[in-house]
């Protein structure tokens, strides 16, 4: 798989953010104060200025762009569809983000907190559909040394990876619609977050120590 196929698309996201800050910096004036960082009720609790604001999040995905580009080439893959939409997915996250901040400097009434897990939700949950497809690869997936060490790990881990994502996509998006934005809603969303980082991994773990004892 060329390179240039995963990155393509996360270059068309830095532009588009790029070009969302640019017309937020021409509709606000310089020395307004635009939030940074939100509290778990969605609420605005750290600020600066237009020009710091918006450069934050476009320079972090032109950090994860330029390591996308240097390492995207090292894997060898079977499902170049699957392996693309797991690459995706951080910068959706990183896009959605930083619209959202956007909009609500320019007045925009939306609860960040509330819409960033509904959206994490989702990506979760596409991720897992497509978890099972990737193959080994030490870019993208559910890279721990075992996982790595046998194929058979890495395929049984990702199979029950794929559940365990659609899982904490569903509690996400659920919770995003009936739970309010506040500690509860923060703590599912740390909740499953651990979840999808923890389970996965001790379970290629266990596989690899039962078929070694086969």
């Amino acid at each position: 798989m060329e390179a240039r196929t995963v990155v393509m698309i996360p270059a068309a996201i830095v532009v588009l953010m790029i070009g969302g800050s640019v017309f937020a910096l021409t509709a606000l004036p310089a020395d307004a104060l635009v939030p940074t960082h939100f509290d778990l009720s969605g609420k605005p609790d750290a600020f600066a200025h237009p020009l710091v604001a918006f450069s934050i999040l476009p320079a972090v995905t032109i950090v994860g762009l330029v390591i996308t580009a240097l390492f995207a080439h090292r894997a060898e893959v079977r499902s170049p569809a699957a392996f693309k939409m797991a690459v995706l997915a951080p910068f959706a996250i990183l896009a959605v983000t930083h619209g959202l901040a956007i909009a609500y400097a320019l007045g925009i009434e939306v609860n960040v907190m509330r819409v960033l897990v509904l959206v994490i939700g989702l990506v979760l949950i596409m991720i897992g559909n497509v978890l099972g497809k990737i193959r080994p690869n030490r870019v993208v997936g559910i890279v721990t040394p075992w996982t790595l060490r046998d194929e058979r790990v890495w395929d049984r881990t990702h199979r029950f990876g794929g559940w365990i994502f659609v899982g904490a996509g569903m509690a996400l998006v659920l919770s995003a619609l009936v739970i309010p934005a506040g500690p509860v809603l923060g703590t599912v969303l740390f909740a499953m977050s651990v979840l999808i980082v923890i389970v996965p991994s001790v379970k290629s773990y266990l596989l690899w120590r039962e078929l070694k004892n086969v």
